[in-house]
């Protein structure tokens, strides 16, 4: 054999051997359909779910060996329903209805806190219904969702401007009630959140008033399960803590990319978002300040009248150790 036949045969062998160990390492590093763990996540379709969706459309919990079932809900209260109710293993919810299923003696835990916004929620009135200012509401027809964080931020809207919650006539409206009411006059304001805020913003431009109160009230929304999935589940729970990580890190270096992405998927157009959306609410956390929110609106339920099987030490429905496990240092909570 000459020298540059042993020399073509001997690269051919090199080759070979290459795209072999390569197929191999292909073959070890694919997850058979089979093996992929199978995890329901109920959310709601709003702003505060956008660390779920950016995972769904990066492909992020296949990842991590999951294989993940998003159901979407209007609310994150019927998310966490849906866990109660057996169909979805974890939920992402706003802290009061949370706070009123622990309070129901539901044996529910929150594994983190996912969103955290000041510019989420608010009251958008009618200029032309007299709204021009939260003292404005005194005497107006204002539409929340009863047992909800909207309600719960309506109050605190009340307390801090020495508003009394009778002085309010304050109607209890279905959620997907609540933009249609504003716009045919049936009140004055309400408390929306998006996508319903930049539908109504869009809608009545300069003509309605929104009031956000960023000083005062926290748009906060929790990853949670049942307490016995999550002591049943612990590598479910931690692959999916971590698909989140790798969305929070895509969220921050893609910002432009990832308003559009969660635009899309609560339909509204990225331009509308603008002026709430910040990849800096996008977190995962778990810190004092969830601990005193979450007693903060457990005094407040029960002084409406919720009846608790037994007044809870909210650190007993925190489970830390999958956060602790995929992100050390963002388990906070002083014991």
């Amino acid at each position: 054999m000459s020298l540059l036949k042993r020399r073509i045969f001997l690269l051919g062998a090199i080759a070979a051997v290459a795209i072999g160990a390569a197929l191999f390492a292909l073959q070890r590093s694919a997850v058979p359909a089979g093996a992929l763990m199978q995890v329901r996540i109920a959310v709601p379709v709003q702003l505060a779910a956008g660390s779920l969706f950016v995972a769904e459309d990066q492909k992020l919990f296949g990842q991590q060996g999951l294989q993940i079932e998003l159901k979407r809900f209007l609310l994150g209260k019927q998310a966490l329903q849906s866990v109660l109710d057996g169909s979805a293993d974890l939920a992402l919810v706003a802290d009061t209805p949370f706070v009123h299923a622990v309070l129901r003696g539901e044996r529910i835990a929150a594994l983190a806190t996912v969103f955290e916004s000041r510019k989420t929620m608010a009251i958008v009135g009618r200029r032309d219904g007299g709204i021009t200012d939260a003292a404005s509401l005194k005497g107006k027809r204002v539409g929340t969702v009863f047992g909800t964080n909207a309600e719960f931020f309506l109050d605190t809207l009340f307390d801090v401007n020495d508003i009394a919650r009778g002085a309010v006539d304050v109607k209890n409206l279905a959620p997907g009630q609540l933009a249609a009411a504003l716009e045919e006059g049936k009140v004055d304001a309400v408390t929306v959140w998006h996508p319903d805020l930049a539908r109504l913003n869009l809608a009545f431009g300069s003509k309605a008033v929104t009031l956000y109160s960023e000083d005062i009230f926290v748009y906060r929304f929790l990853l949670v399960g049942k307490q016995n999935y999550i002591e049943q589940h612990p590598d479910q729970v931690r692959k999916v803590l971590t698909s989140l990580k790798a969305s929070n890190a895509f969220i921050a270096e893609q910002p432009e990319q990832t308003r559009a992405l969660v635009g899309a998927a609560i339909g509204v157009p990225p331009a509308q978002l603008a002026q709430s959306f910040s990849p800096d609410d996008y977190t995962l956390v778990l810190d004092q300040s969830l601990l005193i929110a979450l007693s903060a609106q457990g005094r407040w339920a029960i002084a409406k009248g919720a009846v608790p099987a037994a007044v809870p030490l909210y650190l007993d429905f925190i489970r830390p150790e999958p956060l602790r496990a995929v992100m050390p240092d963002a388990e906070r909570i002083i014991r």
